[in-house]
């Protein structure tokens, strides 16, 4: 579908293509930018909260505000 460019030209889809870089394979997108595998669940494990406490008050609310979103 042809869009109007700035200056009131209209703009083909092709034309819009040849602006963007060509498609990028995933396995050398994350090969560019030295993405790796992770081999442990610990690998992207983020401590958010100082407690278990707390990690169990976090987890009542959102169980509280799904089931206020369903009532």
């Amino acid at each position: 579908m042809p869009t109007t460019g700035r200056s009131g030209d209209r703009v083909s889809d092709n034309d819009l293509r040849d602006l963007l870089p060509p498609p990028v394979p995933i396995k050398e997108l994350a090969r560019q930018q030295g993405v790796r595998p992770f081999t442990s669940a610990d690998d992207v494990r983020a401590d958010l909260w100082d407690s278990d406490e707390e990690f169990d008050a976090f987890l009542a609310d959102v169980r509280a505000s799904r089931q206020a979103d369903v009532g």
